[in-house]
């Protein structure tokens, strides 16, 4: 059950507090006195998509935190297990964050979630009928939501689901390839005489620039001849060589070191660049001895160079490693359209048990929906009559889906799969003893489907054992005796759920057994929200502001007072 419900900085609501308890909650107030947005509130932590505005002016972010007493569910566990959270003395702790540039946080005991997943857990424990949702009766294709969600087929439907959206996408994959093989004939060709054109190129990542550096020395080798000719006889052949006038200098250093040790050190520095002369001289005679000028090799790599710099243009890329990929990239396409026909062929074996495994499981959830449809049926017309709705007849209608160009064939007729299956689900009612039943949509008035939606959402709430319900004027439409009629209705409810409504009627008011008054105050040139839980004195007095406005006489008094007088006696 929901024991309570924080909201701060959130439309206007500044910081509100709210405590609940278990049992059948009433919340009233005037239009627009922020009875919506504490709907608003549970809606978001429910899963509903947020967005900056909703932060309140001035406020960092908006928090919004719902605390739960709840039992111990295996489905529920297992989920909050995926999500790294558990129940924690019974307790968990719904949370959500909406900062001012609409980013969103949720958290369940202070683990983090995503919103995804805060709205499937908190599915668990808690059902939200917001206003106007009633009217989604009206439109033929909800109803089988509602079907589903009594018959408890979520776990198979999701089972469903995932091979639908798998068949679907390997539908599309066949399709794609089948489109590639058409257009491939031409490509299989260019691909095949560009391959081999680059194979026998035999390219190598640093070939041109290896070619470049070679060429660059074929062309100058008279140039490195004649300077590394002269640099090893500067430094080392001659007779006046830096070598031989270095030996000199370090014999008449060492003939004086005797007088002096301090030419000991300039000694040990000129041996060593001795040394390294000797090395580059040694080294540039060497090399301009193995210098060879070869006109034939020069005009080799000029041409190897110009038909590598070819390619490269020719297939508009910049390096020999990109020209490489190219290559091998069209060795993976071309090897894709020679395999083709093997991949079609898989793809179409596969889509055959696809389809195979999809029949059978969608036509499991149809014996299930028209299972389940009866008991909707039996259980439904009862409380129908509960609400003044006597001798209603219910009819939930499944049919399946005949299209010549269907996934699925059965008994010789193709029919359409959906993401749902092979069903389509309607209700009909009739209303009038003698009458026949018919479409809902086409016959029920607005306060006949705030009551079949009211005995919906008891029967749902019962099937999924959801504690907590919240109905946002689900009355819409009710007046007279029906009024009272519908308020009895929740007030059997709720000995088996805690109820939360707002209302404008004062007969559903006044069944209440705690009562909350919603309304907007103005402090500090600010408007907030404030929520009152009234005593008995103040419940008299707003009940007869719904009964007869802000004129409150004697009679409206004492008949607000009559009207809980009648809760008593329950």
């Amino acid at each position: 059950m929901l024991v309570r419900l924080y909201i701060k900085d959130y439309a206007i609501v500044d910081e509100l507090e709210v405590h609940f308890e278990k049992s059948f909650q009433v919340l009233t107030g005037e239009t627009g006195a922020g009875k919506s947005i504490l709907v608003g509130a549970l809606a978001l932590l429910c899963g509903d998509r947020g967005h900056a505005d909703l932060v309140r002016s001035g406020g960092t972010k908006a928090i919004l935190e719902a605390e739960f007493k709840t039992e111990q569910n295996d489905d529920l566990t297992n989920l909050l297990k995926h999500v790294n959270a558990e129940i924690l003395n019974e307790t968990l702790i719904l949370r959500r964050e909406i900062s001012q540039n609409g980013l969103s946080r949720a958290f369940i005991n202070d683990s983090p979630v995503n919103v995804n997943d805060l709205g499937k857990i908190s599915s668990f424990l808690i059902d939200l009928h917001g206003q106007h949702q009633h009217q989604r009766l009206i439109h033929p294709e909800t109803h089988i939501y509602y079907l589903d969600a009594f018959g408890k087929l979520t776990p198979l439907l999701e089972k469903y689901g995932q091979a639908f959206d798998q068949y679907n996408k390997d539908r599309k994959e066949l399709e794609s390839l089948i489109d590639l093989r058409k257009s491939s004939y031409e490509k299989h060709d260019l691909y095949a005489y560009q391959i081999d054109e680059l194979e026998k190129a035999t390219l190598h990542e640093d070939e041109l620039d290896q070619l470049e550096q070679e060429r660059k020395i074929l062309e100058n080798s008279e140039d490195l001849f004649e300077t590394t000719d002269a640099v090893s006889s500067i430094l080392y052949l001659s007779d006046n060589s830096v070598q031989k006038n270095i030996q000199e200098v370090i014999s008449r250093l060492r003939q004086i070191s005797n007088i002096d040790g301090k030419f000991l050190e300039l000694i040990s520095s000129l041996e060593s660049s001795q040394l390294a002369i000797e090395e580059i001289g040694q080294f540039c005679e060497q090399y301009g001895s193995s210098l060879e000028f070869n006109p034939e090799r020069l005009e080799e790599i000029r041409v190897r160079e110009s038909e590598l710099n070819w390619l490269l243009k020719k297939y508009q890329v910049t390096t020999i490693s990109e020209l490489i990929k190219h290559k091998e990239e069209m060795i993976s396409e071309l090897a894709l359209i020679e395999n083709y026909d093997e991949r079609i062929e898989e793809l179409t074996k596969r889509l055959q048990s696809e389809q195979l495994q999809l029949r059978e499981l969608a036509i499991e959830i149809s014996n299930k929906r028209k299972k389940s449809g009866q008991n909707f049926k039996t259980k439904l017309e009862k409380l129908l009559d509960s609400v003044g709705l006597a001798n209603t007849r219910f009819n939930v209608q499944i049919d399946w889906q005949e299209d010549p160009d269907g996934d699925v064939v059965i008994d010789n007729r193709h029919y359409r799969l959906t993401n749902q299956g092979l069903d389509t689900v309607e209700f009909y009612i009739g209303l009038n003893v003698g009458e026949p039943v018919r479409p809902l949509h086409k016959i029920a008035s607005g306060g006949e489907i705030s009551r079949i939606m009211l005995c919906i959402k008891s029967l749902i709430a019962d099937s999924d054992d959801i504690e907590t319900l919240v109905f946002d004027e689900i009355d819409v439409g009710i007046s007279g005796r029906f009024a009272q009629i519908v308020a009895n209705r929740m007030r059997e409810i709720s000995k088996n759920h805690q109820l939360i409504v707002i209302t404008h009627l004062p007969q559903i008011a006044a069944q209440g057994q705690a009562h909350y008054s919603v309304s907007k105050v103005e402090q500090n040139g600010r408007t907030k929200v404030q929520v009152k839980k009234l005593n008995f004195d103040d419940r008299i007095t707003d009940i007869a502001k719904l009964l007869s406005g802000e004129r409150i006489t004697a009679n409206t008094l004492a008949t607000a007072k009559e009207l809980l007088s009648l809760q008593n006696d329950a």
